[in-house]
């Protein structure tokens, strides 16, 4: 649910399948919550997806992404981790 494995849809999937929302980006790191995910860059640019009912996709809002969504903070990320209910 919720679009946590990030294609655009909620369909489960019984074997991997490339994200296409993150094609082109060098992914050096992806970490996975509960019902949300987050990848990172070679670069240091952070995306989101998922669940994001508790603000844990760091867009400023509380809704849900079925899509990758690049995090705009204006800092270079070299680490993530997903929780329950949190990035950090």
């Amino acid at each position: 649910g919720a679009g946590r494995l990030g294609h655009g849809d909620e369909t489960d999937c019984t074997l991997p399948e490339l994200v296409t929302g993150l094609r082109g980006e060098r992914v050096v790191s992806l970490t996975m919550g509960n019902c949300h995910a987050a990848a990172l860059s070679e670069a240091g640019a952070m995306w989101t997806w998922g669940a994001g009912g508790f603000g844990e996709l760091g867009h400023g809002d509380d809704t849900d992404s079925a899509v990758p969504r690049l995090v705009r903070l204006g800092v270079r990320f070299r680490h993530v981790s997903c929780g329950f209910y949190h990035t950090a």
